[in-house]
């Protein structure tokens, strides 16, 4: 950071704050996550921006405060789209419908669910698919539609497994046994 300091490069200056946020967030060390998030925001570059309003929605919403989660993760969604980032888009409608299912908006986390995923489909992007059937298929589930959301579970593990992404994989499996579980 020192060297874009230096150099005067408040584009640098902002990726390297946000990055550095980004490495308290992985040790759980939210507070001073957000603080670097909240200056990487000072810098005004759009694209780190989005990412970092991103960060800062997921650990409002993993605080519970939905309202903050939501505006956050609409304007990295607003700023995702104007900055032709097609392959976070689907993302961020995942990311808001998960907020709808948690504040009881069933009917609406859904309809952004099928938009996340029909974006992931027009842009063939393999893990927006897999997300974004995985998701699909939880709002389904909770919607009640069980069998329907198995088969975007197994949409999602079979996408997992062809990808290799491990973590897809256990949480397609995750979501499979327990929509046969009926729990």
């Amino acid at each position: 950071m020192a060297a874009y300091r230096a150099a005067g490069d408040a584009d640098g200056i902002a990726e390297a704050t946000f990055h550095v946020g980004l490495t308290y967030e992985q040790e759980g060390d939210l507070s001073t996550a957000s603080t670097y998030y909240r200056h990487a925001l000072e810098a005004r570059d759009d694209a780190i921006t989005a990412y970092a309003e991103r960060h800062l929605a997921g650990i409002a919403a993993d605080r519970g405060d939905l309202a903050s989660a939501r505006r956050g993760f609409t304007r990295s969604l607003a700023l995702r789209e104007q900055l032709g980032f097609a392959r976070l888009v689907p993302a961020a409608h995942i990311a808001i419908a998960n907020i709808d299912l948690q504040e009881g908006a069933i009917d609406a986390a859904l309809v952004r669910y099928r938009r996340a995923l029909a974006l992931a489909t027009q842009i063939g992007h393999p893990l927006g698919l897999l997300w974004a059937h995985l998701a699909l298929g939880g709002g389904l589930e909770k919607s009640g539609a069980r069998e329907e959301a198995l088969e975007h579970y197994q949409t999602a593990l079979a996408l997992a497994a062809k990808t290799r992404v491990t973590i897809g994989i256990a949480a397609a499996k995750a979501a499979i046994e327990h929509a046969r579980s009926g729990s």
